[in-house]
């Protein structure tokens, strides 16, 4: 548990960063990444309690990508659900089952909140490798952040996991991910399919803690299969584009 690193995207007030590093506190945990902030983080202090030290030792970075580099994992969280077949990036779990989906894990795992003030985008959603909801009333489903890292993180204690199972490394499924996009651009699949068909396969990935095995084993499908397909004369693959 005391191993799991938390982000923060862009927070704007100090009382939320502050009950972000209490809550942490709370739970043992010691990893705090803030993203670009936009407080002065010295203003969180009367809020966090015990656990300033975690505001003094925060990591800034500067966007998602240099924090998507450091991790194998990244827990996104939402409030607003997916409802159109295009739009995997919103595709989550509820808060319950991600200590089950975290059991057998090996790789660095970080949850990431949203900004304070309309949470994480779609796109940046779509980099993540599991989002998780939380089962709020309907009719208004949005959690102040440093609520909704609570109830994860409780969810998280009740089961203490073992992390014995190595998972392939995020360089490993991007490489998938490249081989997937150029596969599409051979078979002139149209540019907003690929990004649907990435995206879904990455949060499949994501979802099913593939081992460096497995992913070495589609890795090399995915590699002889273009291999083929690009010895192919060019006006042979052009009747293989698909509409």
């Amino acid at each position: 548990m005391n191993s799991i690193p938390v982000c923060v995207m862009e927070p704007t007030y100090p009382i939320n960063l502050g009950y972000i590093a209490r809550v942490m506190k709370n739970f043992g945990l010691s990893e705090l990444f803030i993203i670009n902030p936009q407080v002065k983080l010295s203003d969180a202090y009367p809020f966090a309690s015990h656990g300033r030290d975690l505001i003094d030792s925060a990591v800034i970075l500067r966007n998602l990508k240099e924090l998507a580099q450091k991790f194998d994992i990244l827990v996104g969280t939402t409030a607003i659900l997916g409802t159109r077949s295009g739009n995997i990036g919103r595709d989550s779990i509820p808060a319950e089952d991600l200590s089950a989906k975290l059991r057998t894990v090996k790789g660095k795992a970080c949850v990431l909140l949203g900004r304070d003030t309309t949470g994480l985008t779609a796109p940046e959603l779509e980099l993540c490798d599991l989002v998780v909801t939380i089962g709020a009333y309907e009719g208004y489903r949005t959690l102040n952040i440093s609520h909704a890292l609570a109830i994860i993180l409780y969810e998280l204690s009740k089961t203490k996991y073992s992390r014995s199972r190595e998972i392939a490394s995020r360089s490993e499924r991007e490489r998938i991910m490249t081989y997937v996009s150029e596969l599409c651009g051979l078979l002139s699949i149209p540019v907003h399919k690929q990004k649907i068909i990435v995206n879904s396969l990455r949060k499949i990935f994501g979802r099913a803690n593939p081992t460096p095995r497995e992913i070495n084993v589609i890795n090399s499908l995915f590699r002889r299969s273009l291999t083929i397909i690009q010895k192919y004369p060019k006006d042979e693959n052009e009747n293989r584009k698909v509409r």
